[in-house]
């Protein structure tokens, strides 16, 4: 049970914190009305691979694509992926797998056809490897699923600030 100077202590710490951030000029990201919009606007291409699919999947959902909305962007992602073997068991075959992805991406303004942000960064995920190969490829694919989801966030988080930040 809270004390109720201590209460009145942290809540005075609250009030202050939020003061404090909205004279400093803060302002949520989400708090923007138009960004929404805005990031349903983008058309979205990615590699034909099992990653790419599921990186499209989660873009998608993420960023609000509306499929009847007029596209005023393109975002377009490279993914180069490797895999490595990074644990080995005692008869020297791999125990763990490291998918690594390199991603760059750009985003255009179909309008002027220029392009307006672009960036790059690697991912890196890991997996169990397993004796069956049905249960090694299903471990695969979900070690997959993950790293589209980490690169999706991630560059989510990027058209975000950068939309927000050029209002």
């Amino acid at each position: 049970m809270i004390k109720p100077a201590k209460a009145v202590l942290i809540g005075t710490a609250l009030i202050g914190t939020g003061a404090l951030l909205s004279a400093c000029g803060f302002q949520p990201l989400y708090a923007d009305r138009g960004l929404v919009t805005t990031l349903s606007q983008v058309d979205i291409v990615v590699p034909d691979t099992r990653t790419g699919y599921f990186l499209k999947q989660d873009l998608s959902k993420g960023l609000l694509e509306d499929a009847k909305a007029a596209k005023r962007y393109k975002l377009e992602v490279t993914l180069t992926e490797r895999r490595f073997g990074v644990g080995l068991g005692l008869d020297d075959t791999a125990s763990r797998y490291e998918i690594s992805n390199a991603v760059a991406y750009s985003l255009t303004d179909l309008t002027t056809r220029q392009v307006v942000y672009k960036s790059n960064f690697v991912d890196a995920t890991t997996y169990d490897a397993a004796e069956s190969p049905y249960a090694s490829m299903a471990s695969q694919q979900d070690g997959q699923e993950r790293a589209a989801v980490g690169i999706s966030q991630k560059i989510q988080a990027d058209l975000a600030l950068y939309f927000h930040n050029k209002k």
